[in-house]
């Protein structure tokens, strides 16, 4: 979250020539992954930092670039800058927000009312704690403000300028809030925002929240560039057709990420899994971003040693993967562990087939099965239907994972096998 001071007269059509990342690659890769590494240079870059498709960074990480670059020059990186969270913003930046935070920050309903009012109570800070001078916790910023906007790209063009030249690279910009009202839905009501001027939180302050975030979005691509690459981060627990997908087909944005793909927690009971329908909207929105050609950043969290829910979620992914999504497996909360799973290394090829949407993947005649062919095997998924049974032919083999992380012996073993069933929240690999 430290961004450090920099000389902003840079060339960022030089700097950006990008466009959508993955569509520069020469060849497709089965599971092409990405991970949050917000730390220093990686001990490991020479055995597991360059597999890694794409790295959402913190622009503290210079000295990784060159290694990794050296070792896999088609490493993409998304260099983090946050559109909200003024945390983000260290001296001398966050000092421009302090000399003029009407300028700036979000205000409160009793903000706008009474400018006299301290900063804790003028200004918002959501679901975090009160806002301190001295630590700036976690204050909003505003999108409807054209002082943030302009700053918010120089912040980026800093960013950027920080990556040696010859690689592709763009922005990861967090805290891109599909439901507003649930970013602010913990704090107490004289904290709460209200931008619709009716002192009431509901669907009309969500409509008006994604209308700026349109509007931000197109005035820093117009700044920035049509080159530079914008991927935002949407956060979980959004649903297709809600304003997460309105700010990501109307905006400017390139991209999306969902932190709660289909699998989202650390605990050994079943309660990490989404519901039928949460689960039909993380894939139906992976399939129609690849079909739009934009990027979808798709993210599971579970325990390391769960193998059954990171078939799954891995399943669940492949089900709409093409050349512009990436896919992370995380078993923590923190950023500043390399590792790699086994089944990463899977290779079935090019997709045989690509859907419109996830009932295309549907299995006729075996109801709550998902499928898709690709070029050397097969991938089924069964969210929460009926246990069903899938045969296999003597050139098959299914998939098993053993243990967790390569680092710590995870391993895979392929197994011919006549038949398999697959229950409820399972997904299955096969190949010839």
């Amino acid at each position: 979250m430290r961004l450090l001071l920099l000389t902003l007269i840079i060339n960022v059509a030089v700097m950006l020539a990008w466009g959508n990342p993955a569509l520069s690659q020469s060849s497709f890769r089965t599971v092409q992954t990405f991970i949050a590494w917000y730390s220093g240079a990686p001990s490991t870059t020479d055995t597991l930092s360059y597999r890694y498709s794409m790295y959402l960074d913190w622009p503290n990480t210079l000295n990784m670039f060159k290694g990794i670059r050296k070792l896999n020059s088609g490493t993409i990186f998304l260099r983090y800058v946050n559109m909200i969270d003024v945390d983000t913003i260290i001296s001398p930046w966050w000092k421009i927000i302090g000399k003029d935070r009407d300028k700036f920050l979000l205000k409160t309903i009793a903000g706008q009312r009474n400018p006299s009012l301290p900063i804790s109570e003028k200004y918002s800070w959501g679901y975090f704690p009160a806002y301190n001078e001295h630590s700036r916790n976690r204050m909003f910023l505003d999108p409807r403000s054209s002082s943030w906007t302009k700053l918010f790209t120089d912040l980026c063009k800093e960013a950027l300028a920080k990556i040696p030249p010859g690689g592709q690279a763009g922005i990861f910009v967090d805290n891109v809030w599909a439901g507003y009202t649930w970013a602010f839905s913990d704090a107490p009501h004289e904290r709460q925002v209200d931008l619709n001027g009716d002192n009431i939180m509901g669907p009309a302050d969500d409509s008006i929240w994604a209308s700026a975030i349109i509007d931000f979005s197109r005035a820093v691509k117009k700044d920035l560039g049509d080159s530079v690459t914008l991927v935002a981060n949407f956060g979980s627990g959004w649903k297709l057709g809600d304003n997460g997908w309105k700010i990501l087909t109307h905006g400017a944005f390139d991209g999306f990420m969902n932190e709660g793909f289909v699998h989202s927690s650390l605990k050994t009971d079943s309660s990490g899994y989404s519901t039928l329908n949460a689960w039909r909207s993380d894939v139906e929105s992976l399939i129609l971003t690849a079909k739009m050609k934009k990027i979808a950043l798709m993210e599971s969290t579970g325990l390391e040693s769960d193998s059954a829910a990171r078939l799954y979620s891995l399943c669940s992914y492949l089900l709409g993967a093409s050349n512009t999504t990436f896919y992370n497996y995380r078993f923590h909360f923190v950023y500043d562990v390399m590792y790699w799973f086994p089944e990463y290394g899977i290779e079935l090829g090019q997709p045989r087939e690509y859907f419109n949407s996830v009932d295309s993947a549907k299995v006729a005649g075996l109801p709550g099965l998902y499928h898709r062919r690709y070029e050397n095997g097969e991938v089924f998924v069964n969210p929460a239907g009926p246990p069903q049974e899938i045969q296999l032919s003597s050139s098959q083999e299914a998939v098993l994972i053993s243990g967790g992380t390569v680092e710590a012996g995870g391993h895979l073993v392929w197994r011919h096998l006549d038949r398999v069933t697959i229950g409820a929240r399972e997904g299955l690999i096969i190949r010839k």
